[in-house]
Parts: C-alpha cells; structure tokens; sequence
C-alpha cells in the first residue's frame, strides 16, 4: 500500500486523497488542511472551491452537503486557529458529505 502523502496547492492548502493511497477507492475520501483565509473561501462556496482544486479528478463535484463545519466568528476573528481540517466523502452521484474542524494537532 503506497505512503499517504499530502499534495500542496500553494502555502496555505494541503490535500490527502485518500483513494489514491491508503482508503478505499469508493467512496473518495479527501482532507484538506487550510489556512483561514482559505477556509473563508472554502465556506463562501464550498463546491465552487473543492471543484477549482480539482480534488476528485474527472468527477467533479455536483452537491455540497454540510454535516457540521466549524464557524468562523469575525468578532473574535484574532482568536481564529492558523488552520482547519476538512473532510469529505465524495459518493458515485457526485455528492460530496463534508465536515470540518477548528481543532487540528499534528
């Protein structure tokens, strides 16, 4: 089984694919660990942006559903974690489960 290794798009985006090393290949499963300016754009159009990375290859996503994300709160925005983990599911219809998390230690 290959490494799991992560693929970097720019500073403030890493992808594991998991298909394509250690996971199953249906359902694609992805995380992203992204910066919090990233994770901003990832909320303002969450299918927008997982289709512009291009993280499920020929199979680009055609619905979006939010199990539970983490919230960005701009009153307290100088307290915001420096990055935060997303994770989807990426099913045979072409709709990606996702959820994500403000908590990430590595």
């Amino acid at each position: 089984m290959p490494d799991a290794t992560w693929k970097r798009f720019g500073k403030d985006v890493a992808v594991l694919s998991l298909w394509d090393t250690i996971g199953p290949k249906w359902p694609q499963i992805v995380i992203l660990r992204l910066s919090k300016d990233e994770y901003k754009k990832f909320l303002k159009d969450s299918k927008a942006y997982l289709n512009s990375l291009g993280v499920f290859g020929d199979k680009p996503t055609r619905k979006v559903v939010r199990i539970r994300l983490a919230r960005i709160d701009e009153k307290v925005s100088g307290s915001l974690p420096a990055e935060f983990l997303v994770v989807g599911d990426h099913d045979f219809d072409c709709t990606t489960w996702i959820t994500s998390s403000a908590i990430v230690k590595f």
